[in-house]
Protein backbone atom coordinates (compact mmCIF):
# COMPACT_ATOMS: atom_id res chain seq x y z
CA UNK A 1 0.00 0.00 0.00
CA UNK A 2 1.66 3.49 -0.88
CA UNK A 3 1.14 5.45 1.30
CA UNK A 4 -0.54 9.32 0.11
CA UNK A 5 1.80 12.30 0.95
CA UNK A 6 1.01 15.11 3.18
CA UNK A 7 1.70 17.91 0.59
CA UNK A 8 0.54 18.53 -3.01
CA UNK A 9 2.31 21.28 -4.52
CA UNK A 10 1.10 22.90 -7.32
CA UNK A 11 3.02 24.93 -9.85
CA UNK A 12 1.37 26.69 -12.66
CA UNK A 13 3.47 27.89 -15.23
CA UNK A 14 3.31 29.53 -18.34
CA UNK A 15 6.74 28.60 -20.59
CA UNK A 16 7.76 24.86 -19.37
CA UNK A 17 10.50 24.72 -21.94
CA UNK A 18 13.96 26.59 -20.88
CA UNK A 19 12.13 28.05 -18.11
CA UNK A 20 15.21 28.75 -15.80
CA UNK A 21 13.14 30.30 -13.07
CA UNK A 22 11.06 26.76 -12.69
CA UNK A 23 14.30 24.61 -12.52
CA UNK A 24 15.23 27.12 -9.88
CA UNK A 25 12.13 26.21 -8.36
CA UNK A 26 12.69 22.44 -8.13
CA UNK A 27 16.77 22.61 -7.17
CA UNK A 28 15.32 24.53 -4.29
CA UNK A 29 12.31 21.47 -3.94
CA UNK A 30 15.35 18.89 -4.24
CA UNK A 31 17.04 20.07 -0.85
CA UNK A 32 14.12 20.38 1.21
CA UNK A 33 14.21 17.10 4.21
CA UNK A 34 10.88 15.03 3.39
CA UNK A 35 10.41 16.27 0.03
CA UNK A 36 10.74 12.48 -1.48
CA UNK A 37 7.43 11.98 0.34
CA UNK A 38 5.29 14.85 -1.04
CA UNK A 39 3.81 15.23 -4.31
CA UNK A 40 4.70 18.29 -7.08
CA UNK A 41 2.28 18.97 -10.16
CA UNK A 42 3.38 21.57 -12.61
CA UNK A 43 0.61 22.63 -14.96
CA UNK A 44 1.72 23.82 -18.19
CA UNK A 45 -0.78 26.94 -18.68
CA UNK A 46 2.07 28.00 -22.12
CA UNK A 47 0.47 25.14 -24.16
CA UNK A 48 2.45 23.17 -26.12
CA UNK A 49 3.88 19.72 -24.28
CA UNK A 50 6.16 20.18 -21.05
CA UNK A 51 9.43 18.99 -21.44
CA UNK A 52 11.39 20.07 -17.78
CA UNK A 53 14.72 20.05 -18.24
CA UNK A 54 17.06 19.71 -15.23
CA UNK A 55 18.12 17.15 -13.08
CA UNK A 56 15.10 16.35 -10.70
CA UNK A 57 15.10 12.50 -10.66
CA UNK A 58 14.62 12.44 -6.73
CA UNK A 59 11.25 14.69 -7.25
CA UNK A 60 7.97 12.78 -7.73
CA UNK A 61 6.68 15.40 -10.55
CA UNK A 62 3.26 15.19 -12.55
CA UNK A 63 2.66 17.00 -15.08
CA UNK A 64 -0.24 18.84 -16.66
CA UNK A 65 -0.82 20.20 -20.17
CA UNK A 66 -3.57 23.00 -20.57
CA UNK A 67 -4.43 24.00 -24.12
CA UNK A 68 -3.09 27.69 -24.16
CA UNK A 69 -3.55 30.53 -21.13
CA UNK A 70 -6.69 29.64 -19.34
CA UNK A 71 -5.27 31.65 -16.04
CA UNK A 72 -3.76 30.49 -12.81
CA UNK A 73 -7.04 30.30 -11.24
CA UNK A 74 -7.91 27.16 -13.67
CA UNK A 75 -4.53 26.17 -13.51
CA UNK A 76 -4.44 25.48 -9.99
CA UNK A 77 -7.96 24.07 -9.79
CA UNK A 78 -6.30 21.49 -12.56
CA UNK A 79 -3.87 20.72 -10.39
CA UNK A 80 -5.95 20.60 -7.41
CA UNK A 81 -7.79 18.04 -9.66
CA UNK A 82 -4.97 15.06 -8.80
CA UNK A 83 -3.78 16.29 -5.74
CA UNK A 84 -3.66 13.32 -3.57
CA UNK A 85 -2.26 15.28 -0.17
CA UNK A 86 -3.88 16.41 2.88
CA UNK A 87 -2.82 20.09 2.34
CA UNK A 88 -1.95 21.97 -0.86
CA UNK A 89 0.92 23.80 -1.58
CA UNK A 90 0.69 27.00 -3.51
CA UNK A 91 3.90 28.32 -5.36
CA UNK A 92 4.89 30.48 -8.66
CA UNK A 93 7.01 29.35 -10.93
CA UNK A 94 9.76 31.53 -9.72
CA UNK A 95 9.37 30.92 -5.62
CA UNK A 96 12.39 30.14 -4.93
CA UNK A 97 12.51 28.03 -1.36
CA UNK A 98 15.01 28.06 1.60
CA UNK A 99 16.44 25.20 2.59
CA UNK A 100 14.42 25.26 5.35
CA UNK A 101 11.06 26.12 3.97
CA UNK A 102 9.41 22.74 3.96
CA UNK A 103 10.52 21.43 7.81
CA UNK A 104 9.58 25.04 9.04
CA UNK A 105 6.06 24.60 7.01
CA UNK A 106 5.47 21.00 8.32
CA UNK A 107 6.43 22.31 12.40
CA UNK A 108 3.52 25.48 11.99
CA UNK A 109 1.22 23.21 10.58
CA UNK A 110 1.89 21.04 13.35
CA UNK A 111 1.94 24.03 15.68
CA UNK A 112 -1.82 25.27 14.18
CA UNK A 113 -3.40 21.74 13.59
CA UNK A 114 -6.87 23.91 13.67
CA UNK A 115 -5.64 26.21 10.59
CA UNK A 116 -7.34 26.01 6.73
CA UNK A 117 -4.34 27.49 5.39
CA UNK A 118 -1.17 28.76 6.70
CA UNK A 119 1.18 31.12 4.53
CA UNK A 120 4.65 32.61 4.44
CA UNK A 121 6.54 35.22 3.10
CA UNK A 122 7.19 35.98 -0.29
CA UNK A 123 10.75 38.41 -0.60
CA UNK A 124 13.46 39.21 -2.61
CA UNK A 125 17.19 39.35 -1.86
CA UNK A 126 19.80 42.20 -1.99
CA UNK A 127 20.47 41.17 -5.57
CA UNK A 128 16.92 42.44 -6.90
CA UNK A 129 15.65 45.75 -8.06
CA UNK A 130 14.50 48.27 -5.67
CA UNK A 131 11.04 48.02 -7.89
CA UNK A 132 11.10 44.56 -6.63
CA UNK A 133 11.79 45.42 -3.03
CA UNK A 134 8.88 47.73 -3.15
CA UNK A 135 6.52 45.43 -4.17
CA UNK A 136 7.62 42.39 -1.75
CA UNK A 137 7.14 44.98 1.13
CA UNK A 138 3.34 45.63 0.03
CA UNK A 139 2.42 42.43 -0.46
CA UNK A 140 4.00 41.39 3.07
CA UNK A 141 2.67 44.27 4.15
CA UNK A 142 -0.42 43.27 3.36
CA UNK A 143 -0.15 39.61 4.97
CA UNK A 144 1.38 40.91 8.43
CA UNK A 145 -1.05 43.59 9.28
CA UNK A 146 -3.62 40.95 10.18
CA UNK A 147 -4.18 40.11 13.83
CA UNK A 148 -3.94 36.47 14.89
CA UNK A 149 -6.83 34.58 14.43
CA UNK A 150 -7.99 37.25 11.57
CA UNK A 151 -5.72 36.84 9.02
CA UNK A 152 -7.59 37.60 5.26
CA UNK A 153 -4.86 36.55 3.02
CA UNK A 154 -2.36 34.14 1.78
CA UNK A 155 0.04 34.45 -0.84
CA UNK A 156 -0.19 31.70 -3.71
CA UNK A 157 3.38 31.75 -4.22
CA UNK A 158 4.17 30.72 -0.73
CA UNK A 159 0.71 29.25 0.94
CA UNK A 160 -0.65 26.29 1.84
CA UNK A 161 -4.32 24.81 2.29
CA UNK A 162 -6.28 21.94 3.62
CA UNK A 163 -7.13 20.11 0.92
CA UNK A 164 -10.68 19.84 1.94
CA UNK A 165 -11.00 23.65 2.84
CA UNK A 166 -10.37 24.22 -1.06
CA UNK A 167 -12.98 21.34 -1.98
CA UNK A 168 -15.55 22.97 0.62
CA UNK A 169 -15.58 26.19 -1.41
CA UNK A 170 -14.70 25.05 -5.22
CA UNK A 171 -11.45 25.91 -5.41
CA UNK A 172 -10.34 29.59 -7.34
CA UNK A 173 -13.09 31.34 -9.20
CA UNK A 174 -11.75 30.76 -12.47
CA UNK A 175 -13.94 33.88 -13.75
CA UNK A 176 -10.53 35.63 -12.99
CA UNK A 177 -8.58 35.44 -16.13
CA UNK A 178 -5.40 37.81 -15.20
CA UNK A 179 -3.30 36.81 -12.22
CA UNK A 180 -5.00 39.38 -10.31
CA UNK A 181 -7.58 38.96 -7.12
CA UNK A 182 -8.16 34.93 -7.54
CA UNK A 183 -5.75 34.62 -4.69
CA UNK A 184 -7.96 37.17 -1.91
CA UNK A 185 -10.90 36.19 -3.16
CA UNK A 186 -10.05 32.78 -2.28
CA UNK A 187 -8.42 33.53 0.92
CA UNK A 188 -11.56 35.40 1.54
CA UNK A 189 -13.48 32.43 0.89
CA UNK A 190 -12.34 30.50 3.38
CA UNK A 191 -12.35 33.03 6.28
CA UNK A 192 -16.18 33.06 5.42
CA UNK A 193 -16.62 29.31 5.52
CA UNK A 194 -14.91 29.70 9.03
CA UNK A 195 -11.89 28.50 8.22
CA UNK A 196 -8.16 29.93 10.31
CA UNK A 197 -5.48 31.31 8.19
CA UNK A 198 -1.89 31.93 9.56
CA UNK A 199 1.20 33.42 8.44
CA UNK A 200 4.22 32.29 9.58
CA UNK A 201 7.07 34.46 8.89
CA UNK A 202 9.81 31.66 8.72
CA UNK A 203 8.71 30.00 5.97
CA UNK A 204 10.23 32.08 3.14
CA UNK A 205 10.40 31.82 -0.49
CA UNK A 206 11.95 33.92 -2.67
CA UNK A 207 11.59 35.56 -6.40
CA UNK A 208 13.74 34.74 -9.14
CA UNK A 209 12.16 37.37 -11.55
CA UNK A 210 12.86 41.18 -11.12
CA UNK A 211 9.57 43.58 -11.46
CA UNK A 212 10.47 46.49 -13.92
CA UNK A 213 8.17 49.47 -13.32
CA UNK A 214 5.90 48.94 -16.30
CA UNK A 215 4.96 45.62 -15.00
CA UNK A 216 4.75 46.94 -11.82
CA UNK A 217 2.58 49.47 -12.81
CA UNK A 218 0.42 47.07 -14.96
CA UNK A 219 0.85 44.42 -11.71
CA UNK A 220 -1.59 46.90 -9.94
CA UNK A 221 -3.85 48.25 -11.93
CA UNK A 222 -5.25 44.31 -12.22
CA UNK A 223 -5.26 44.14 -9.09
CA UNK A 224 -7.40 47.31 -8.58
CA UNK A 225 -9.68 46.10 -11.46
CA UNK A 226 -10.20 42.70 -10.31
CA UNK A 227 -10.60 43.95 -6.55
CA UNK A 228 -13.78 45.46 -7.17
CA UNK A 229 -15.16 42.05 -7.76
CA UNK A 230 -13.62 40.67 -4.85
CA UNK A 231 -14.91 43.46 -2.47
CA UNK A 232 -18.17 43.44 -3.96
CA UNK A 233 -18.45 39.91 -3.34
CA UNK A 234 -17.00 39.56 -0.21
CA UNK A 235 -18.89 42.82 1.95
CA UNK A 236 -17.68 41.70 5.40
CA UNK A 237 -13.54 41.62 4.98
CA UNK A 238 -11.97 43.75 7.05
CA UNK A 239 -11.66 47.76 6.06
CA UNK A 240 -8.48 48.98 6.35
CA UNK A 241 -7.63 52.55 8.04
CA UNK A 242 -5.40 55.36 7.22
CA UNK A 243 -3.24 54.74 9.62
CA UNK A 244 -2.41 51.14 8.32
CA UNK A 245 -1.14 52.72 5.47
CA UNK A 246 1.05 55.08 7.23
CA UNK A 247 2.94 51.77 8.37
CA UNK A 248 3.09 50.55 5.04
CA UNK A 249 5.73 53.71 4.22
CA UNK A 250 7.15 53.40 7.45
CA UNK A 251 8.52 49.89 7.16
CA UNK A 252 8.85 49.83 3.67
CA UNK A 253 11.49 52.64 3.97
CA UNK A 254 13.53 50.75 7.06
CA UNK A 255 17.33 49.89 6.38
CA UNK A 256 16.74 51.98 3.18
CA UNK A 257 18.96 54.95 2.70
CA UNK A 258 17.71 58.22 2.14
CA UNK A 259 17.93 58.51 -1.61
CA UNK A 260 16.08 55.43 -1.47
CA UNK A 261 13.65 56.18 0.64
CA UNK A 262 12.41 58.97 -1.75
CA UNK A 263 12.78 56.18 -4.33
CA UNK A 264 10.50 54.26 -2.09
CA UNK A 265 7.71 57.03 -1.24
CA UNK A 266 7.03 56.99 -5.07
CA UNK A 267 6.48 53.74 -5.56
CA UNK A 268 4.21 53.29 -3.12
CA UNK A 269 2.21 55.99 -4.37
CA UNK A 270 2.12 54.73 -7.71
CA UNK A 271 1.06 51.84 -6.62
CA UNK A 272 -1.64 52.86 -4.96
CA UNK A 273 -2.74 55.39 -7.46
CA UNK A 274 -2.41 52.27 -10.16
CA UNK A 275 -4.76 50.09 -7.89
CA UNK A 276 -7.42 53.10 -7.45
CA UNK A 277 -6.88 53.93 -11.25
CA UNK A 278 -7.51 50.08 -11.79
CA UNK A 279 -11.09 49.63 -9.08
CA UNK A 280 -12.46 52.68 -10.92
CA UNK A 281 -12.15 50.96 -14.27
CA UNK A 282 -13.84 47.67 -12.60
CA UNK A 283 -16.57 50.17 -11.34
CA UNK A 284 -17.16 51.84 -14.91
CA UNK A 285 -17.28 48.47 -16.94
CA UNK A 286 -19.46 46.68 -14.28
CA UNK A 287 -21.66 49.84 -14.75
CA UNK A 288 -21.33 50.25 -18.27
CA UNK A 289 -22.62 46.25 -18.51
CA UNK A 290 -25.54 47.10 -16.46
CA UNK A 291 -26.17 49.97 -18.91
CA UNK A 292 -26.36 47.68 -22.13
CA UNK A 293 -28.43 45.34 -20.74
Amino acid sequence: MVNEPEFSIIIPTRSVADNLSLRSVLDSLSVQKGIEDQQIIVVNDGGGKAMIGGDHTDLAIEIIDLEGNMGPGTARNRGLGIARGEKVIFLDDDSVCASDWLERLMASWRQYPDSAGIGGLYIYDDENTLVSKVHSDIINWFTRSEKEGRQEYISPANGSYLRVKLDQIGGFDESFGTSAGEDTDLALRIVAANGILRIDEKVRAFHARDLGIDSFIRKYYRFGKAIEKVYRRNSKRKRRRIVDYARLYKVSMQDKKYGQKIQVICLITVSQMATALGLMSGIWERMRGRLNE
